[in-house]
């Protein structure tokens, strides 16, 4: 991932908790948004160096995700970097 780039929160899928059980405005899957910042991830006092992806949605929340758990929307074939 990187800044500028376009990414999607992935789908809900088995094991997430019931979608029933989220309100709607907190819900994120399928969220799309523009990446904003790489972070370090930490799960259970692991810090994963890099994993944590802060992307602005068109509401103008920022979210935090993991990196496996977003896809990227567009991958440009030529740019700047």
């Amino acid at each position: 991932m990187k800044l500028g780039q376009i990414v999607r929160y992935r789908a809900w899928r088995e094991g997430d908790i019931p979608k029933s059980e989220v309100p709607l405005d907190a819900q994120g899957w399928d969220r799309t948004g523009i990446v904003i910042r790489i972070c370090d991830w930490i799960d259970r006092g692991v810090i994963e160096r890099g994993s944590g992806v802060e992307y602005l949605d068109n509401k103008g929340d920022i979210i935090l995700a993991h990196v496996e758990d977003l896809e990227l929307v567009n991958q440009p074939t030529r740019g700047s970097d």
